[in-house]
């Protein structure tokens, strides 16, 4: 009883530790977007502004188009989505339903092509895009 309570407490604390160091980042970088320019690059660093600076925001949003990211953003993950859910419900409807011979090795080339990290295609990506002028 004592031990599994013991192994929670532990348990608790690496996650907690965890969970502060995933924190920090963000909240560094949202007290730098509330900084001064002066503030941002005084030596040694705080953590907390002196004054915050909300038209940082505003001057953002109003050199880049913000609205344009969203939009490519949005457009690009809509339609990745959309082609991933169909050509993978086309391909897991042929290996459930369909007996052909080879179906045991093609199923695991498909699966070993799943593991491929992203990074390891992100180049060969990138002609392709710009190939196609995207």
């Amino acid at each position: 009883m004592k031990k599994n309570k013991m192994t929670k407490i532990i348990f608790l604390i690496i996650l907690t530790i965890l969970a502060v160091m995933v924190l920090i980042p963000i909240l560094w970088m949202i007290s730098i977007a509330l900084k001064s320019n002066e503030e941002i690059i005084t030596y040694p660093p705080s953590f907390f502004p002196k004054e915050l600076h909300f038209e940082n925001f505003v001057t953002a949003f109003k050199k880049a188009p913000f609205g344009k990211y969203t939009y490519n953003t949005m457009f690009i993950a809509f339609f990745s989505v959309l082609g991933n859910v169909i050509s993978n419900s086309l391909v897991a409807y042929g290996f459930a339903k369909i007996k052909f011979k080879g179906r045991e090795t093609l199923f695991k080339i498909v699966l070993a092509t799943m593991m491929i990290p992203g990074f390891v295609t992100l180049v060969p990506t990138y002609v392709l895009f710009a190939k196609l002028g995207w």
